[in-house]
């Protein structure tokens, strides 16, 4: 497979950029030095980022200074890859892995255990399912 990459800001800045910056996420999770965080439901912008379909996971990794953003609308429905040396987008998540490991030689979680957070955090709360964020209504049938 071929992955393809987007390198989407200057690769100078050493900066994290505002939506990779990790003060405005709770961390729910660690796995061997990544830390998935997520916006709290209890935080006030959780509600506005889900009806605007910018809810999404962070994988960050303090010891690289990696950022990685899981799809929505903030990154163009990409995974968006931060780190001091590159910015990347990607559209699947095994070419953002094959990238961090053969850059940084650090292995990321796997594709499951991703999807099953994403589950959880992301598409209930998208959807409505979770905490009442929304009403779901479906068309009635004639």
């Amino acid at each position: 497979m071929r992955c393809e990459e987007e390198l989407w800001m200057d690769p100078i800045g050493l900066r994290l950029p505002g939506v990779h910056r990790t003060q405005h996420r709770a961390c729910v999770q660690k796995y061997f030095g990544w830390q998935l965080c997520v916006i709290p439901y209890n935080d006030p912008h959780h509600r506005d980022a889900s009806q605007a379909g910018h809810l999404h996971l962070q994988l960050w990794h303090p010891g690289t200074r990696t950022s990685i953003l899981t799809p929505s609308g903030l990154t163009s429905r990409t995974y968006e890859v931060w780190n001091e040396r590159f910015h990347l987008r990607f559209g699947e998540y095994c070419c953002v892995a094959a990238t961090i490991e053969n850059e940084l030689g650090v292995q990321l979680p796997s594709s499951a255990w991703i999807e099953q957070y994403l589950c959880w955090f992301v598409w209930a709360p998208s959807l409505g399912v979770a905490r009442g964020v929304h009403e779901l209504s479906f068309p009635r049938e004639r």
